[in-house]
Parts: structure tokens; C-alpha cells; sequence
């Protein structure tokens, strides 16, 4: 099914974003967004890394913003449906985007279907990130979420596309995004610019997967249950770890990111802590997970999520 603007016309999209950008409303509603004041929600959020997603139904006290950053030439996808407010969120980095967008739309309309009973499948969808990196990168990647997106059977409505040159700034010789992350209020369905310095439980472990041969997007969170819920998995060895450590910054920047000049500033020290990790624990399924998923559940004392056990 095609895709469509909020105005319910049919997107005249054929696979190239650069088409898609020459449209006035898409151009008028990404300036809007990337003029929007930055903001640092820090009570209920539920963070959703790279290669990651979550679906999140509005009844939940344990989650009042589900949000992303830390995208470069990664896309952020929001999929909600309209009539019941669920709302998913993906990090998308690249790998299995098909995949992954047809497994948001799925969950985001089985939750639907869940609270609701039988319902319709009309979405809104929202996409926020990449720019004109010198890689041709992020346009890739765009043209092959909207594909995505335009091969879905249910209906959707693309309200927001800052993507690529549309969220694409100049920091003097080199390209860089104007946005990186993303806040959903999952109660009013606000998008606003986000950063977040709590990533949520498990950051070093949930990084590490980015370096395991599982390209398949992890869903973290159970609606039903209101917790997190990290699968259990295994990552290849890091090749000479230790010397990575004792690397400048400059080498690894140019040879762990897909955009050297545009990582922010603690994109380096996030990697050595990763790097660490798998280094500390090389099997976790055995030693993190024990062959189990880690459960985490929020503490309506403290706000923190806390690991369950069993």
C-alpha cells in the first residue's frame, strides 16, 4: 500500500528520498521539528539503543517517554497507532530495515488489537535522522526505510520525514545532523528533539550486541508485563581489545563510525566501555544471562528499572 501524507494524499514516492523532499509540507513540518528546543527528559523514559525497539501502550504507568539518540547516519522510526496511541520506536542502524519495519508495524498493531479488541491498522509515522554524509550513507538508508514503509499491507501516514538533507547542518567544512535524538510522549504523541544521559539498564551489554552476527532489531520491552526484556545472546570476540583501549581518538572514530566528523562527543569513551565489557565478559549467555533474559521492572519508589529474578 502506498504511503501517505497527513493530508491523506497518496505519497508520490518511487524509491528515491530525494523526490520525497522536494514535497512542501514534508520540507515545512522538518524545519518545524529541527527549530524545536532540545530536551532532556529524565522521569519514565524508556530508552531504546541501537539496533533496538519497543512497543509501549498508553495504559502503562511505567513509561511516559520512549525515546532514542546518539543517530548519526541511523534512523529513528516512529510507528503509532491512531486509534489507541500505542507506540512503537526503532533505532534503525542499517541492518534488516525491511525486517525490522514490518516487525514494528506488526507489534504496534497486535498491542492495538490487544487493549482494544479488533481494531483497524491506520498509523502515523514519523522519521527523524541521518544527513549528507560524505559516505552517501544515510540517504541509503532512507530510501530503504520508505521503501520499507511503502510495502507495508495497512495504512499509513508519514507526518514527519527529517531525514538526511532535511535534518542537515554545516559545522564548518564538514556535514553534521541538526537533530540526533528523539523524545515520544506516548499520552499527547508529542515528537520533540532529545537527549538522554540514563540509556537504561545494561547500556555496556546492550552495545556489545552491535558486534554480535545477530543483524535482527531486539524488541526490549513486554507491554504486558511493563518490563524490560533482554533476550539472551552471545557476541564475537573484539578483535585486539586491549590495544583498541590505548588507541587516539581519532583512530577509532575513523574506523568504528559510519561518520567520524558527526559522532558526539562521548561517542569514543562509549565505545571503550564496550569494548571493556566484552572484554570482562566474552560468553555473556553464560555469565550475564545465566541462559535466561534479563527482566527489569521500574521501582515506582525510586524511578530506577530493577533486575527481577528468575
Amino acid at each position: 500500500m502506498p504511503l501517505f501524507l497527513k493530508q491523506e494524499d497518496k505519497l508520490p514516492f518511487t524509491g528515491d528520498y530525494r523526490q520525497l523532499i522536494q514535497n512542501e509540507d514534508i520540507k515545512t513540518a522538518a524545519a518545524a521539528f529541527t527549530s524545536h528546543q532540545l530536551q532532556q527528559p529524565a522521569v519514565n523514559v524508556l530508552y531504546v539503543a541501537q539496533r533496538e525497539m519497543a512497543t509501549v501502550n498508553p495504559m502503562s504507568d511505567a513509561v511516559q517517554i520512549l525515546g532514542s539518540d546518539d543517530a548519526t547516519t541511523c534512523h529513528i522510526a516512529v510507528v503509532r497507532h491512531i486509534a489507541t496511541r500505542v507506540t512503537t520506536l526503532s533505532h534503525l542502524d542499517g541492518s534488516r530495515v525491511a525486517d525490522c519495519v514490518a516487525k514494528m508495524v506488526e507489534s504496534c498493531g497486535d498491542e492495538a488489537e490487544r487493549i482494544l479488541g479488533g481494531t483497524d491498522r491506520k498509523f502515523d509515522v514519523f522519521l527523524v535522522g541521518g544527513f549528507d554524509d560524505e559516505r552517501h550513507t544515510s540517504v541509503g538508508l532512507s530510501n530503504e526505510t520508505l521503501r520499507a514503509l511503502q510495502s507495508q499491507p495497512h495504512h499509513l501516514i508519514l507526518n514527519l520525514a527529517c531525514i538526511t538533507g532535511l535534518n542537515d547542518r554545516m559545522d564548518g567544512r564538514y556535514h553534521k545532523p541538526i537533530v540526533y535524538g528523539i523524545g515520544v510522549d506516548i499520552q499527547t504523541g508529542d515528537i520533540f528533539p532529545a537527549s538522554f544521559t540514563d540509556k537504561g539498564p545494561d547500556e555496556a551489554l546492550r552495545s556489545a550486541r552491535i558486534f554480535s552476527n545477530n543483524e535482527e532489531t531486539m524488541s526490549i520491552y513486554n507491554p504486558s508485563t511493563c518490563e524490560i526484556t533482554i533476550p539472551p545472546f552471545d557476541y564475537t570476540d573484539f578483535p585486539g581489545g586491549d590495544t583498541w583501549l590505548h588507541l587516539p581518538d581519532s583512530v577509532i572514530l575513523q574506523n568504528l563510525s559510519t561518520s567520524p566528523h558527526a559522532e558526539p562527543p562521548h561517542f569514543v569513551s562509549s565505545v571503550k566501555a564496550t569494548i571493556r565489557y566484552m572484554g570482562k565478559h566474552p560468553r555473556p549467555r553464560e555469565t550475564i544471562f545465566l541462559n535466561r533474559p534479563r527482566r527489569y521492572r521500574r521501582s515506582p519508589h525510586t524511578n530506577e528499572w530493577t533486575l527481577q529474578e528468575g
